[in-house]
C-alpha cells in the first residue's frame, strides 16, 4: 500500500514539474513568437531605428561621462569595422580581385621559392631584433626565455611523426602570428588597456552568478570573511560554470559563436594556411573547452586527416574554456592573463600540432563546403535551462574530483616524507619530485633569480600535467597569498598552467571524440600521448613569450585577501 502510494506521489510530482516546465516554457516563447510574426513588416526600418537610438545615446553617453562609455565606444567601432569588412570580403567583385591575387601569387611563389622565404626571414629577423632591443635596455633577463622558445621547437622537430614533411610554411606562419598577437596583447598600450577592459567586464558578468547562487544557497553562497575559514568552493565558485554555460549556449542559440567561428576560416586561410576545421575547432576551443568544442565540427570528424585530427587533439589540451574562467580567478589566477592566454593558445597549438604531427594527405573538407550550423530545435528558455542543468554533473564531477585528488596528494606527501625521514632526510614530499623533473623547463621559461623560485614554479607546473589545473592554480594561489613567488614568477606560472594538459584530460578526450566519432577513436588512442605532449609545449611556450615581452608584471590581487576578516574571539 505504501510502495502504490509513494509511485503514485512520485507520477503526480513528475506530472506537475513537466506541466510547470511547459508553462513557463510556453511563456517565455511567446515573444519570440510575436517578433517572429511582426519581423516581415518591419526588416530594415526597424533595424536602422534601433541602430540611430543606440549610436544617439552613445554619443550622449560619451558627452556625460567618456571614462565610463569608452570600452563601449571602442566595442562599438570594432564591431562595425567587423562588419564594414565582411561586408566588403562578400562583394563579387573582392572574390574574384582575391582569387586573382591569390593566383599570381601562387605562381610567383611557385617559379620564385626563395621570395616569401626570404620574406618571412627579414619579418622574424625584425621581431626579434625589435624584443632584443626593447629587452636590452629595460630588462636584459628578459631574453633567457629564448634559451627554452628555441629547445621546444628543437624538441617537437625531434620527436615529430615524420620530421621531413613537416610543412614550415604553415609552422613560421602560425608562430609569427603568434608572436605578434602577443605583442598587441602584451606590450603594444592601447591592446593591453582593451583586453584589461575585456577581462574586468568578464569579470563582472560571471559576479552575477552570485545573484542566483546566494537565493538558492543563502550564506553558505556569500559567507561572511572570517578569519583562516575558507568559503565552501563547490558552492562560491563552481555554481559560475552553471551560469556561464547558460550565457554561452544563448550566443550558440542566436548564432553569434557560429558567425564568429565561420569568419575565422578565412583569417586563419590568409594568415596560416590551415584547414577550416583546425581553424575553427582552435579558436572554439578558446570559449567552449575541450569537451563542448567538438560538437561544433560533429559533422566532420569522421572525415580528418589524421594530421588533422591530431590538431583537434593538440587544440583540446592547450585551450581552456570560458565555463572554467570563473574557477580560476576564484583560485587566485588573474583573469587577465586567464583571457590572454586562452586566445594565445589558438594559434600555438596549430604550430605545435603542425610540428610534432605533419600533414601528409590531402584534406576532405573543402572550404566551400564546411558549414556551421546555428538552427536549434529547443526554444529560447529550454536552451537557457538544459544548458544550466547540463553541467551540473561537471561541477559535482570537479568536486569529486579534487576531493579524491587532493586526499591522494597529501597521502603521497606524507608517504615521502616517512620514507625520506628514515634515511635522515627532511622535507621529501611527491610534489618535490614534479619540481627536480620540471626544473629545467622552468628554469629555460625565464625563472632564473633563484632556485627556490624555479623549483616552485617546477612544482606547480607539474602538478598541472600529472594531476590537473584546479591543484595547480590553487597551490598557485597559496604561495601568492604567502609571498612566496615573486610577479615574475607568479605570470610566468599562470600562463603555463593554464591548459587542459593533464593525464586525466586524455580520458575525457577519448571518450568525447569516440563518442561523436566512433571511426576515429583507434587513430586518436594513437597519438593521444603525443597530442598531450604537444598541448602542453603550447601553454609553456605561450607562458615563455609572455616572460619575454613583459617587463614589469603586475601581480592581481585577490580582494578576499586582502579585505580585514573578522575573527572569531575564543572561549
Amino acid at each position: 500500500m505504501d510502495e502504490d502510494y509513494g509511485e503514485k506521489k512520485n507520477g503526480v510530482w513528475d506530472d506537475t514539474l513537466a506541466i510547470t516546465r511547459g508553462t513557463f516554457e510556453n511563456n517565455a516563447n511567446i515573444f519570440q513568437r510575436l517578433i517572429q510574426k511582426i519581423s516581415p513588416f518591419f526588416g530594415l526600418a526597424a533595424i536602422l531605428t534601433f541602430l540611430f537610438i543606440y549610436h544617439g545615446y552613445l554619443i550622449a553617453a560619451g558627452i556625460h561621462n567618456y571614462s565610463k562609455a569608452a570600452p563601449l565606444i571602442y566595442v562599438t567601432i570594432f564591431l562595425w569595422l567587423c562588419f564594414i569588412v565582411n561586408f566588403l570580403v562578400g562583394t563579387k567583385h573582392f572574390r574574384r580581385f582575391y582569387d586573382d591575387l591569390a593566383q599570381k601569387l601562387d605562381d610567383f611563389a611557385t617559379k620564385r621559392w626563395f621570395v616569401p622565404i626570404t620574406i618571412k626571414l627579414a619579418f622574424a629577423g625584425a621581431l626579434l631584433a625589435y624584443t632584443i632591443i626593447e629587452s636590452v635596455t629595460s630588462q636584459p633577463s628578459r631574453l633567457t626565455g629564448f634559451g627554452g622558445y628555441v629547445f621546444y621547437l628543437f624538441f617537437m622537430v625531434l620527436f615529430s611523426h615524420r620530421p621531413r614533411k613537416i610543412n614550415w610554411n604553415i609552422v613560421t606562419s602560425a608562430l609569427i602570428f603568434h608572436y605578434c598577437l602577443a605583442i598587441i596583447i602584451l606590450q603594444w598600450s592601447t591592446g593591453r588597456w582593451f583586453f584589461q577592459q575585456l577581462s574586468q567586464l568578464i569579470v563582472g558578468l560571471l559576479e552575477y552568478a552570485q545573484v542566483g547562487a546566494k537565493f538558492v544557497f543563502g550564506f553558505i553562497a556569500g559567507p561572511p570573511n572570517i578569519c583562516d575559514l575558507a568559503p565552501v568552493f563547490i558552492f562560491t565558485s563552481l555554481q559560475t560554470l552553471i551560469y556561464f554555460s547558460a550565457v554561452v549556449a544563448l550566443l550558440f542559440y542566436f548564432g553569434i559563436i557560429q558567425v564568429a567561428l565561420k569568419k575565422s576560416t578565412w583569417f586563419m586561410k590568409v594568415l596560416i594556411g590551415t584547414t577550416p576545421v583546425e581553424s575553427v575547432y582552435s579558436w572554439a576551443c578558446t570559449f567552449l573547452g575541450q569537451s563542448e568544442a567538438p560538437l561544433v565540427i560533429r559533422p566532420y570528424l569522421e572525415k580528418l586527416t589524421d594530421s588533422e585530427l591530431f590538431a583537434v587533439l593538440t587544440s583540446g589540451f592547450s585551450c581552456t574554456g570560458g565555463t572554467v574562467f570563473a574557477a580560476y580567478v576564484a583560485l587566485g589566477a588573474c583573469p587577465e592573463s586567464i583571457l590572454t592566454a586562452s586566445l594565445l593558445s589558438a594559434p600555438m597549438s596549430l604550430a605545435c600540432s603542425k610540428l610534432m604531427y605533419p600533414e601528409e594527405e590531402e584534406t576532405r573538407i573543402k572550404e566551400e563546403d564546411f558549414e556551421l550550423d546555428h538552427e536549434n530545435d529547443k526554444g529560447f528558455f529550454d536552451t537557457l535551462c538544459s544548458a544550466g542543468v547540463a553541467l551540473v554533473p561537471t561541477v559535482f564531477a570537479i568536486g569529486a574530483t579534487l576531493v579524491v585528488v587532493m586526499s591522494l596528494l597529501a597521502l603521497l606527501d606524507e608517504v615521502f616524507f616517512y620514507i625520506g625521514d628514515l634515511i635522515g632526510y627532511d622535507g621529501w614530499s611527491f610534489q618535490m619530485l614534479f619540481g627536480y623533473a620540471f626544473f629545467p623547463l622552468a628554469y629555460m621559461m625565464g625563472i632564473t633569480r633563484n632556485a627556490d623560485q624555479t623549483l616552485l614554479v617546477a612544482q606547480l607546473m607539474g602538478s598541472k600535467t600529472a594531476v590537473n589545473e584546479f591543484v595547480a592554480y590553487d597551490k598557485l594561489g597559496q604561495l601568492q597569498n604567502e609571498n612566496k613567488l615573486d610577479p615574475k614568477s607568479v605570470l610566468v606560472a599562470t600562463y603555463a598552467l593554464c591548459g587542459f594538459s593533464n593525464f586525466g584530460s586524455m580520458g575525457i578526450q577519448m571518450e568525447v571524440i569516440g563518442g561523436l566519432a566512433p571511426g576515429k577513436k583507434a587513430a586518436a588512442a594513437k597519438v593521444m600521448l603525443r597530442a598531450l605532449c604537444a598541448g602542453a609545449i603550447a601553454c609553456f611556450m605561450n607562458a615563455t613569450v609572455a616572460g619575454i615581452l613583459i617587463s614589469n608584471p603586475v601581480v592581481c590581487s585577490n580582494a578576499s585577501a586582502n579585505s580585514t576578516c573578522f575573527r572569531i574571539p575564543s572561549s
